[in-house]
């Protein structure tokens, strides 16, 4: 995992100047200076990195007082077609000096990949990560020096005793746990959010929006499905490729499903010259098996199928155990993945996987797109067609749909995606808290507000808060980085700009990608109307562990300070009443939740040993 830390001061100011300095040191002591660093006027950057050695760290300028920032991360050049896209190591002046006159939209406009990007801007600094925020970006102030970090629990030498639990945030998560609304578990610490500019200056503190999904959809592509297909394969085939070229070897972690199956064989169309398999993380639950799916995609990419099992009885976290990250962390509980897979080389491979797929090929049931297409086309010929695709999508007759549409095409509002879907959250120990939640505490404004897109694109837009936090927060205990290659920036904006309609092509969820691989990903897959689930898993998950968790929520933080019932946990953590909300996966939830409050009630009881914070910005 890419991990960093940044520090931003003005240098004019002695008293920061000093703070910084003497930050920096303590930092040296942790990473050891084989770590790469920049140092420039009033800005040091640092790669946390492991193992140490393998600089992610791209200068912009000198060090000294002529640097004009860095970027840490990834960064390829943006380019088209089924070709690798160029990995930028380093910029020349010309190109350093370019990016600074043009900021974010020049950086956006030119590259992409998985970095947090540090602009020199006048007497400041910009810090910008990617559109999917595939690095975590936090940050705090302290003595005078903005702190900007992918991973707390790595910033030893900052004085967490000054730092303060934000109960507002943590009861909020208990009703949606992917809150996206620039909090954090802490009220000194703020996380910058993918499509946001943090703007550091000597007197004040701004954040912008630099890249807004909404307006990239409101640049609808105008293609036929088959050059619509044509366009996406060809955006698959390139991002896939490029990431790959990164890394000696590419294990797929191939679930079974589309999305993954469409990773594994674009990695083998593209004759991708390292070592190439497939590995099955196969739960041992009474949930359908994805094998024979699995085993498809691996014969059909001619490549070798590990199948790892994984057990619902598997141990559990100690409940105080989490680390002392900015906030609770769904990894925590997650099974390691990499971990799990056979010892290699120090960065000598990755974990693909295929996350990202259904928000951007479009799972979806809802008839919206028809409202949509006569929203943008009117009663044109093909009406008739997309208006069956809509029926066959949501298994509605022809007269419910346009029953649901006709307000919608009318333009009366239309509540997002990801707005309705906080209340199917609901259980017997949150509902209290979503009673009262306002999805503008915990949503930002591009998934609660229509921004002048139809409701379909506005349904597809809003459930990208769920896609975005799926990265890594923790650093992993194995030797392979996980890659996500469907949410590279390219296919991301590709998939917003096509139309609802197309993206469901011959009312299929997902039509459009089925269309675009056919004949690269086996028909047995393609073909396939069911979706993996792991519900089953987690219901017996909890059901292993059921009194632990039960006894370690009723008697913990949580439950002193009035933020979940003893009652109510007792009451769902019956099995029966697991089963019928298929609340397993909530359960396990509430227990992160809780061990992330103990660690961190327990280390800001510690005395002070360090300056404590000024606080945040």
């Amino acid at each position: 995992m890419r991990s960093f830390i940044a520090l931003v001061w003005n240098p004019r100011d002695p008293a920061a100047s000093r703070a910084a300095e003497a930050f920096d040191r303590s930092i040296l002591v942790a990473v050891g200076p084989e770590a790469g660093k920049v140092t420039q006027a009033g800005f040091v950057l640092h790669d946390l990195s492991l193992p140490a050695g393998n600089d992610a760290i791209i200068r912009l300028g000198p060090d000294g007082v002529n640097g004009t920032g860095a970027i840490f991360g990834t960064l390829f050049q943006t380019s088209g077609g089924t070709q690798a896209a160029m990995r930028v190591t380093a910029l020349d002046a010309a190109c350093a000096a370019a990016l600074a006159r043009g900021g974010a939209p020049a950086l956006l406009a030119q590259y992409w990949g998985r970095y947090v990007a540090f602009l020199k801007t006048g007497d400041g600094f910009a810090i910008i990560p990617d559109p999917a925020a595939s690095i975590p970006c936090y940050y705090t102030r302290q003595s005078g020096v903005t702190v900007i970090f992918s991973n707390l629990e790595k910033c030893n030498f900052l004085d967490r005793s000054g730092f303060t639990i934000n109960y507002a945030f943590v009861s909020a998560l208990l009703a949606y746990d992917k809150i996206q609304n620039g909090d954090t578990g802490l009220n000194e610490i703020g996380e910058l959010a993918g499509g946001q500019q943090l703007r550091v200056m000597p007197s004040e503190y701004r954040i912008d929006t630099v890249w807004d999904p909404r307006n990239v959809a409101l640049s609808q592509l105008d293609l036929s499905p088959d050059d619509a297909a044509t366009r996406l394969r060809e955006t698959v085939l390139g991002v896939t490729h490029t990431w790959a070229r990164e890394y000696g070897d590419v294990a797929v972690s191939l679930s079974g499903g589309l999305d993954s199956s469409i990773v594994l064989n674009s990695l083998a169309r593209n004759d991708y010259p390292g070592a190439l398999s497939a590995v099955h993380f196969q739960p041992d639950s009474a949930d359908g098996s994805e094998l024979r799916y699995a085993c498809a995609a691996a014969e059909q990419a001619g490549c070798k199928l590990v199948t790892i099992p994984v057990s619902p009885g598997a141990g559990l976290p100690g409940v105080g155990e989490h680390p002392l990250t900015a906030r609770p962390q769904r990894q925590f509980l997650a099974p390691d993945l990499p971990s799990l897979l056979p010892a290699l080389p120090a960065a000598s491979g990755a974990l693909f996987t295929g996350q990202g797929g259904d928000h951007l090929f479009r799972v979806a049931r809802a008839p919206t797109a028809f409202a949509d297409y006569i929203r943008q086309s009117g009663l044109s010929r093909e009406a008739g067609a997309i208006l069956l695709d809509s029926a066959r999508l949501s298994g509605q007759s022809i007269w419910s749909v346009l029953k649901h549409t006709t307000p919608l095409i009318a333009g009366r509002g239309h509540v997002s995606d990801a707005v309705a879907g906080l209340d199917r959250r609901r259980t017997r120990v949150n509902q209290h808290v979503l009673a009262l939640l306002d999805p503008e505490r915990v949503l930002p404004v591009w998934a609660r507000e229509s921004g002048g897109l139809p409701p379909a694109k506005f349904d597809q837009v809003s459930t990208l808060v769920h896609m975005f936090q799926v990265r890594d927060h923790l650093d992993s205990r194995g030797d392979r980085d996980i890659v996500r290659p469907l949410m590279s920036q390219p296919l991301i904006e590709l998939c917003l700009r096509l139309p609802a309609w197309i993206l469901s092509a011959g009312g299929v969820n997902r039509g459009l990608a089925r269309r675009a691989f056919r004949g690269i990903v086996p028909d047995l897959v393609l073909e396939r109307t069911t979706k993996g689930y792991a519900a089953r898993y987690y219901v017996d998950r909890v059901s292993a562990w059921r009194q632990e968790i039960i006894e370690t929520l009723a008697n913990g933080e949580l439950a002193a300070r009035d933020l979940i019932s003893s009652a109510d946990i007792q009451a769902l953590g019956e099995r029966e009443q697991l089963t019928i909300q298929a609340s397993g996966s909530r359960m396990l939830m509430y227990y992160g939740i809780e061990s992330w409050l103990r660690a961190w009630t327990r280390e800001t009881q510690k005395p002070s040993s360090a300056a404590a914070p000024t606080g945040a910005p």
